[in-house]
């Protein structure tokens, strides 16, 4: 597994990695009460069914906005929905995917030193730990809530997009301390990264222009978007 050291400030970085559509690996549940065991198992089963639907859906946004299709309101907001949720996804699949990790590569700017860069990848999980650790505490408890909704006819969204922020969250969580103690750390230094800690400063046009090139170096298809999503400030 491959993973990067993203500058996305003059001393602030963030992880990220691209790795296909696909559901995040989900071990079988061993020990415990049985019946916890086979609910767990079907909360699980449902959040990969929900990714999946949400990754599909992203596609077709994508098709119509491509083809330049005429969309209703309604259409226009799900699609909006559909596009953010996908984005959380993107974020959560690096820490997802660690979980069945053993050794990883994380590749880094070649203006910090291994030590320093090591300790960025250490901070940076063990941030991401707290976070998703907290959020799947706070989501966990909105998924007890909604189910008080689950008589009511017709789709419960409220417990659909508990179950996605929920399992997704404690997910993430997972994996960031699954690197923090059980992953092999290799540190390579690229001047690519370095690179794009200059390119974010630029102004718009140019920095687009620089960041697709470096992307490009690094073999990274998704980079440019994620640098505007989350190193460039919104105004």
């Amino acid at each position: 597994m491959e993973v990067f050291l993203i500058p996305i400030a003059s001393r602030r970085h963030q992880l990220y990695c691209e790795i296909a559509d696909e559901p995040a690996p989900m071990e079988q549940p061993v020990g415990g009460w049985r019946h916890w065991r086979q609910w767990r198992h079907r909360l699980f089963e449902r959040f990969t069914s929900i990714v999946s639907g949400i990754e599909a859906a992203r596609h077709a946004a994508a098709h119509r906005r491509a083809t330049r299709q005429p969309r209703a309101l309604a259409h226009r907001v799900r699609d909006r929905v559909v596009c953010w949720m996908a984005e959380k996804i993107a974020e959560q699949r690096l820490l997802w995917h660690l979980r069945s990790q053993h050794r990883a590569i994380a590749w880094f700017p070649d203006d910090l030193g291994e030590q320093e860069a090591a300790r960025c990848v250490q901070e940076t999980l063990r941030a991401d730990a707290d976070r998703h650790l907290r959020w799947s505490v706070i989501d966990g408890l909105g998924l007890v809530v909604s189910f008080i909704l689950v008589p009511v006819p017709g789709p419960n969204l409220l417990l659909y997009y508990f179950i996605f922020r929920g399992v997704g969250h404690y997910l993430s969580y997972l994996g960031a301390r699954h690197g923090l103690g059980h992953v092999q750390w290799t540190l390579q230094a690229t001047p690519a990264l370095t690179d794009l800690r200059m390119a974010v400063a630029l102004e718009p046009e140019v920095r687009k222009r620089h960041v697709t090139e470096i992307a490009s170096r690094l073999r990274l298809q998704h980079l440019a978007a994620f640098i505007e999503r989350v190193a460039i400030p919104t105004t």
